[in-house]
């Protein structure tokens, strides 16, 4: 098995919910058209009649008084600079997981192919990591016959990539390079992932990659 590399792709979409859809198909609901506002008008206000009164008048005198006031100033004095340290630069790819450089590597494509990126999901790094020991174990490629028990009901689609190969950082290429894994790669139904590399006894890789949305 040395030497040799394989490859297998697999996407499977579960539509849960009252309403059936085709496969690959999610469905939309529109929200409903609100009502429109409340609307209104002000009333005039009419006050008592006046009756015109005529009165003898009478004038009374009284000296102006001046009163000053001193003006008031008020000072705010501005906040005081943070304390909190900014927030680390992303470690050097040198410095990274294989995990988290082909988390990279998926986020960069869908990014430049216009889909969003994706997350680190632990529900679904538990399903790779736990089928990439089983990889390992049976020194046999295949898919996880039953990930669709692993993956949580949460996500209504889901996706796997497995591979293995003497080199560990050139399977996210090897996968980008097949028509099968590059859909799931770029496939904008899904929101999450999980990511496993596992190096067996005799340095060969074993990869999973296990996507949901």
């Amino acid at each position: 098995m040395r030497g040799r590399r394989r490859l297998a792709s697999l996407a499977v979409l579960a539509a849960l919910g009252t309403g059936a859809c085709a496969a690959g198909e999610l469905n939309v609901v529109e929200p409903a058209a609100g009502p429109n506002g409340p609307g209104g008008s002000a009333d005039a206000l009419v006050g008592p009649a006046t009756t015109a009164t005529t009165l003898a008048s009478t004038t009374t005198t009284v000296p102006a008084t001046t009163t000053t006031v001193p003006p008031t100033t008020t000072t705010t004095e501005p906040p005081p600079p943070s304390t909190e340290p900014p927030p680390p630069p992303p470690p050097p790819e040198e410095d990274r997981s294989v995990e988290e450089r082909s988390l990279a590597f998926v986020n960069q494509k869908r990014s430049e192919n216009g889909s969003g990126g994706l997350s680190m999901d632990p529900d679904l790094t538990a399903a790779a990591e736990g089928w990439a020991a089983e990889l390992v174990r049976s020194q046999e490629l295949g898919h996880n016959p039953n990930l669709g028990d692993a993956v949580p009901d949460r996500f209504r689609t889901w996706g796997e990539n497995v591979a293995y190969s003497s080199t560990a950082d050139n399977i996210d290429q090897m996968w980008w390079e097949s028509d099968g894994h590059r859909a799931n790669i770029l496939n904008s139904a899904y929101t999450s992932i999980g990511i496993a590399f596992v190096e067996d006894g005799s340095g060969t890789t074993w990869a999973v990659q296990v996507f949901g949305g």
